[in-house]
């Protein structure tokens, strides 16, 4: 009687916190593409929708990728925080981009949970992609009151996002992105291509994740010395992808 007694009382205390637990884990805000067309622009509009009774903290990532019929590449990303009310739909970020009706375009939105860095919802909208399903198609995912995406589909295998300025960054970017793209290897996490300013002629170029900076070096304006930093800068993030593989493994281990 005593131990059914004690085993009650210990319902009565850890409930309250099992069940607030499952409240704050379960967060219904949907990821939301808007695009509108006019005149060979496309505006590209991310929104949040909150389903929940409850104001949530959180954070969004918007990427577009365009990739022309001559097989130029550029992209645009913007992120940052929101605080979103109940039953608020609540505009996060714009982004207009020049298209043509040959040019290939992905746009990807991610909405995170703040505290916890977990993917919450995602949407994403392709044109002129093909796929074994349809050329055009866009992909939403439910937000049912039991479900959290989970932190795979999050990943986003191959993505190299263009911060460079000048042509010789440029240069950088499309002879590291020839090497990437042709690698077995398509990691499993965003590569930043940044270009800092610099006094003199030649800047600096750092390649970084989001939580880390994997390498940096002075561009010069040598075509063999470019496509070297490309090499090397592929051998870094291989070790990076690597270690980063069996961290991930000995914090999983029991």
């Amino acid at each position: 009687m005593k131990n059914l007694f004690y085993l009650f009382s210990c319902l009565l205390i850890f409930s309250p916190i099992l069940f607030f637990s499952q409240i704050e884990n379960t967060i219904d805000v949907k990821a939301a593409i808007e695009v509108k067309n006019a005149e060979n622009m496309i505006s590209i509009h991310a929104k949040a929708i909150n389903n929940d009774d409850i104001v949530h903290a959180l954070n969004y990532l918007l990427i577009s990728i365009k990739r022309s019929s001559n097989g130029n590449i550029s992209n645009n990303k913007q992120e940052g925080r929101f605080i979103i009310s109940p039953d608020e739909r609540k505009d996060l970020s714009q982004i207009t981009i020049n298209y043509a009706n040959d040019d290939q375009v992905k746009i990807y939105l991610f909405i995170r949970n703040e505290k916890e860095n977990q993917l919450v919802s995602k949407d994403s909208l392709f044109f002129n992609v093909k796929s074994d399903e349809l050329l055009s198609h866009k992909n939403n995912f439910s937000n049912e009151k039991d479900e959290i995406v989970k932190e795979e589909d999050f990943e986003l295998k191959g993505l190299v996002v263009d911060n460079t300025k000048s042509k010789i960054g440029k240069d950088f970017f499309e002879a590291f992105y020839n090497i990437y793209k042709d690698s077995t290897d398509q990691f499993a996490f965003v590569i930043n291509i940044n270009e800092l300013p610099s006094i003199g002629r030649n800047g600096i170029i750092n390649i970084d994740t989001s939580d880390k900076n994997i390498y940096s070096f002075r561009v010069v304006p040598n075509d063999d010395y470019i496509i070297a930093q490309a090499q090397i800068t592929m051998r870094y993030l291989n070790n990076y992808y690597r270690e980063s593989k069996l961290l991930d493994k000995e914090l999983r281990a029991p």
